[in-house]
């Protein structure tokens, strides 16, 4: 819910405490942005996590913070409702 988002179709969607989603994301260049304060230097690990209905495996996604970027490409998951991280 803290996310800007990008895109016609792209909504935040409320269906419960843990178990909010970003929808609607369907067309290149849709995305989610967070921006997160570093207070402190280091190494950080970023993970997300993805759920998605049969059909959306092959998407593809971009994490970037800074200069640097990691891109990957959507898994099948084994239900709508299973989340992979």
């Amino acid at each position: 819910s803290w996310a800007d988002l990008i895109g016609e179709m792209t909504r935040y969607t409320f269906h419960a405490y843990d178990w909010d989603a970003i929808d609607g994301w369907n067309r290149p260049g849709d995305a989610a942005r967070w921006h997160i304060d570093v207070v402190r230097s280091g190494r950080y690990e970023v993970e997300i996590g993805y759920g998605g209905r049969p059909g959306g495996e092959g998407s593809t996604y971009r994490i970037s913070c800074g200069g640097s970027q990691l891109e990957g490409r959507v898994e099948r998951t084994p239900a709508a409702g299973a989340v992979m991280t």
